[in-house]
């Protein structure tokens, strides 16, 4: 299907939408979806990225994007608790609950990198989350960074199915949204 058809321009549309929409959001496609589409409940995964700056000083040109954290963390053990975490999982653990909803959810891929100056990002694609999911999933591996959990802990903290698991809750000026696929 086509916009030109409709009388609608894309590049336009497009265009508008960015203009709109602010600096925090850009629009990079747009396309002709069928009638009962929905944005949130049609999409197959999303991807979430979430950046922890080590450094012993906070950049103030990133300070409302990564968390500064001033401490030297160990990748490898917080790689090996997000490996833990691939599957399929009740993440109650990890999320608010709201009455009558499951949080059973499917990590399709995790990892953490290590960027430029020492930034750490963890990447993480799922069917979907629940409310601070990734926000907690980075507070446990900020707490198995830093030495105060065991990376195996991780098992243990899903199959508790209790909030109150997760002590550290990262803030949320790290976490970016990145891709959505339908």
């Amino acid at each position: 299907m086509s916009f030109q058809g409709d009388g609608v321009d894309p590049v336009r549309v497009r265009r508008s939408l960015n203009g709109i929409v602010g600096p925090e959001i850009g629009v990079m496609e747009i396309a002709e979806v069928e009638d009962g589409f929905h944005a949130r409940f049609s999409a197959k995964w999303r991807s979430y990225r979430y950046s922890i700056d080590q450094g012993s000083v906070p950049d103030p040109l990133t300070r409302h994007m990564v968390w500064h954290v001033s401490r030297s963390l160990d990748l490898e053990a917080m790689r090996t608790a997000v490996a833990l975490l691939v599957g399929e999982h009740d993440f109650s653990s990890f999320c608010r609950t709201i009455e009558g909803m499951s949080n059973v959810r499917r990590i399709e891929s995790v990892r953490w990198v290590e960027g430029s100056n020492g930034v750490l990002e963890l990447w993480v694609q799922a069917n979907s989350f629940c409310q601070q999911m990734v926000r907690s999933i980075v507070g446990l591996c900020y707490d198995v960074g830093r030495g105060f959990s065991k990376a195996e802990s991780v098992s243990r903290v899903v199959d508790a199915r209790s909030r109150s698991a997760v002590a550290t809750v990262a803030p949320p000026h790290g976490l970016i949204l990145w891709e959505v696929g339908y």
